[in-house]
């Protein structure tokens, strides 16, 4: 009779046919390293937590297979330093002392501590094995809810602050000619039924992007280490030309407290649609919602999750559209050039006094000869133009002086 525990012979199928019973939700990088669960070709280093496809690659031209076994090494040692319970709570711990700085403090911290932190801890949050199942089970959603409790801690930051300088100088936020507009949601000449139709698109895209996380079939499987830190770099370093403009609360607190202060603004009203009136404070208000839900959660939950998109990509060629989609999403609603908002508030209340837009955005029209751009951008291309025709001038005269 043999004994209930005496250990059971393989079955008839090679060990490298047999189908192993999944284990939970663990990334790749974080399961085992075990020579049971591992092909024959896998390549191995010291702490090894099987990363991105570390095998040999008999079947790969010798530089795919040399750059293949680099990033298999450089990813295990991404996820060895920052993958790991240590690094998670020193994230926590920078983000707080970020936003104590921040809002407590004239000092300021750079950003980049206070996204490299959040990269950290949701980095953690889908991949740590230290954490209980239900994290594994719902990482981007736990993510995401992180993610939206700390942009909304950092606005009301910016609130406090600006609610203090404005209690110091109130007649500072009764101007208008300092304000930038940075994107179709802050033009108010923009016909508010196109701004509301992007916020539509903006959203749907938003959503889209969450529905295909969230319900990944692959899980995190198989993910790199290096890549989810290229991803990181590209999505934090790219500046706001090519990654879009963030939810800027100042300035709209500023045209809040305008609207109800300054004469130019006060108590008047927008044409919708030709047909429904709506005051100014009130359309202030609607645009401010949906550039905070576009240009804060959104824009905060894609460039915080985007690296693990990226990290899981198959190919490279992937890897750069999945940058290429994530840019463009966010940058849908940005202006090429920054419009002085006193200039666009004047073309607005044309637009309103002749009736305003049936449905459609306004024709380009060149009122008063001017152009609605910042004048720092005017004189810096005046001064390119000079520098232009100064070279010129000096070659002509070389040229000339030649026997």
């Amino acid at each position: 009779m043999v004994s209930p525990t005496a250990i059971r012979p393989l079955p008839q199928k090679s060990q490298s046919q047999s189908v192993l019973p999944k284990t939970g939700l663990e990334p790749r990088f974080l399961k085992e390293n075990t020579a049971e669960t591992k092909p024959p070709t896998t390549v191995t280093t010291e702490g090894d937590h099987e990363a991105w496809k570390c095998n040999s690659g008999e079947d790969l031209p010798i530089i795919s297979r040399i750059l293949n076994n680099i990033e298999c090494h450089l990813s295990s040692a991404v996820y060895a330093v920052l993958g790991t319970l240590p690094c998670f709570i020193l994230g926590i711990i920078m983000v707080m002392v970020w936003h104590i700085v921040h809002g407590w403090t004239k000092h300021q911290l750079h950003h980049f501590i206070r996204e490299f932190s959040l990269g950290v801890i949701v980095l953690n949050i889908f991949g740590n094995s230290n954490f209980p199942m239900w994290v594994h089970e719902n990482p981007f959603s736990i993510s995401s809810f992180i993610l939206c409790v700390e942009a909304i801690i950092f606005r009301v930051m910016d609130w406090l602050n600006v609610k203090r300088d404005m209690k110091k100088n109130p007649k500072k936020y009764e101007q208008i000619s300092d304000l930038q507009a940075l994107n179709r949601y802050q033009l108010l000449s923009t016909n508010f039924m196109n701004v509301f139709l992007l916020f539509v698109s903006q959203g749907t895209l938003g959503l889209f992007y969450v529905y295909a996380l969230n319900g990944r079939k692959g899980k995190w499987d198989h993910s790199s280490g290096w890549r989810w830190f290229i991803g990181f770099l590209v999505c934090n370093l790219a500046g706001e030309d090519e990654a879009g403009a963030s939810f800027a609360y100042p300035f709209w607190l500023k045209l809040q407290n305008a609207a109800t202060t300054n004469p130019k603004m006060q108590g008047k009203k927008s044409r919708i649609c030709g047909c429904i009136h709506m005051k100014y404070e009130h359309e202030i208000k609607c645009r401010m919602v949906m550039s905070m839900v576009v240009n804060m959660f959104i824009h905060r939950i894609i460039f915080c999750t985007a690296p693990i998109l990226m990290s899981v990509a198959d190919k490279p060629l992937d890897f750069i559209k999945d940058c290429l989609a994530v840019f463009f999403i966010t940058k849908l609603d940005d202006l090429d050039n920054a419009v002085s908002f006193a200039k666009d508030l004047i073309k607005k209340q044309k637009i309103d006094k002749e009736g305003g837009n049936i449905c459609m955005e306004a024709e380009d029209e060149d009122y008063n000869k001017e152009v609605l751009v910042s004048e720092e951008n005017l004189k810096e291309t005046v001064e390119k133009l000079q520098g232009k025709m100064a070279d010129m001038q000096r070659q002509i005269t070389e040229l000339r002086n030649q026997p």
